[in-house]
């Protein structure tokens, strides 16, 4: 209820500010129609709820979510853009008001008097903003951290992972970055590949006819593949359903579930996400007897464990670092918070979270957040980038 309250608030804000200012920028060169006012605000309102109604009440109510891909592809970039026009129409507002406050040039003077030139130059910008941004969310970076476990490992001193997540895979998802970021890892040659949620944006329809899972089948490492459910695989037909998809792709999917990898000589342990259990599943129809049972704690799973080998833990957000840092836990790799993703969203996130993207040490314990490879809503980055880690682990004597 809080989210749909907060989520209401911004389309208000964006409806209220951004349609006077547009107003008030190109109300000169809009035809007489369109300046009327029964006219322009429901089209300009139209246009701030296009993603919301497309994406969060149309094509949830389809059975096969069935809305063309270019559709919501469209009403998401659409967001994008209205998000980006919101913070720098701010900001120029901003400069605006500090030049009528300080002795300013004339020619800045004339300029914000021209409000289809002002309104030309702000639209401009937020046109590479939004393109800037779709670049960053479709360019997944090579993130490298490294690292030191003070416990000893007698097959070797060292063991990389490649750490992915958030990958959101939609209708409108290229396949052809999947194709080439597998390449991508398998010539790093990875110890050890897992994910940390996510990996569908709700359904599992688009993996399924992008035949993403042929994709992953292609993925090298050592020691296997692991994977954990996100919230948003909570949010689609099933996680369990989920679950099953990513397992017929070579993925071995932990739901709660402690595994000694013995070739390895690591312990992993894989949470599943803090969504199940919670009370928004609690009117949720769904064929998963897991639904609605809380996961288990943390030092629950840690007791299964053999604490004299390093303990891994995959969970998708990264709450209660301290809690997980106390059950003796080496090392666990989140996802979830996109490092906000676009600005304003990143403060927000920076505040919510202790580590909101890259690697945190709390004495033995080390927490490594990745701001993920796909997005949510909007598909732009701004203040973060598409990424996969790699974390090269090293053991020793303690």
């Amino acid at each position: 209820m809080r989210f749909i309250f907060i989520l209401l608030l911004v389309q208000i804000v964006l409806i209220v500010y951004l349609g006077y200012r547009c107003k008030w920028a190109f109300s000169s060169l809009f035809p007489k129609w369109l300046n009327n006012w029964y006219v322009y605000w429901p089209l300009f309102s139209l246009i701030v709820f296009a993603f919301h109604i497309t994406h969060f009440f149309i094509n949830r109510q389809l059975a096969q979510n069935d809305l063309p891909a270019l559709l919501l592809f469209f009403t998401a970039l659409l967001f994008a853009f209205l998000i980006v026009s919101l913070t720098t129409t701010f900001f120029f507002e901003l400069v605006a008001f500090i030049t009528r406050l300080l002795p300013a040039p004339k020619i800045i003077t004339r300029f914000f008097h021209n409000r289809p030139l002002v309104g030309c130059v702000v639209l401009g910008l937020i046109l590479c903003q939004v393109s800037y941004g779709y670049y960053q969310a479709h360019t997944p970076r090579e993130t490298h951290f490294s690292l030191t476990v003070r416990k000893n490992v007698p097959h070797h001193k060292q063991l990389r992972v490649i750490h992915l997540t958030d990958a959101h895979i939609a209708s409108y998802t290229a396949r052809g970055i999947y194709e080439k970021l597998v390449k991508r890892l398998n010539a790093l040659k990875p110890d050890l590949i897992i994910f940390t949620g996510d990996i569908v944006d709700r359904s599992v329809k688009p993996f399924i006819e992008k035949n993403i899972g042929s994709l992953l089948e292609k993925l090298h490492s050592r020691y296997g593949v692991y994977a954990v459910l996100g919230n948003h695989e909570y949010y689609g037909e099933s996680p369990a359903l989920a679950a099953e998809t990513y397992r017929q792709a070579g993925l071995h999917v932990m739901r709660d579930e402690v595994l000694y990898l013995k070739d390895a000589g690591i312990t992993l342990i894989g949470r599943d996400d803090r969504t199940r259990g919670s009370a928004r599943m609690a009117s949720i129809h769904s064929d998963d007897p897991l639904i609605r049972v809380p996961r288990a704690p943390i030092e629950t799973l840690v007791k299964q464990a053999d604490l004299s080998t390093p303990v891994f833990v995959l969970d998708h957000q990264p709450f209660s670092l301290d809690q997980v840092a106390n059950a003796d836990v080496d090392i666990m790799f989140s996802g979830h918070t996109h490092n906000g993703q676009f600005f304003p969203f990143n403060l927000v996130i920076a505040a919510i979270y202790e580590n909101p993207w890259g690697l945190l040490k709390k004495g033995n314990f080390h927490s490594i957040v990745s701001c993920g490879l796909g997005t949510w809503g909007p598909p732009i980055r701004l203040m973060s980038h598409s990424e996969f880690i790699v974390v090269d682990v090293n053991f020793i004597q303690n």
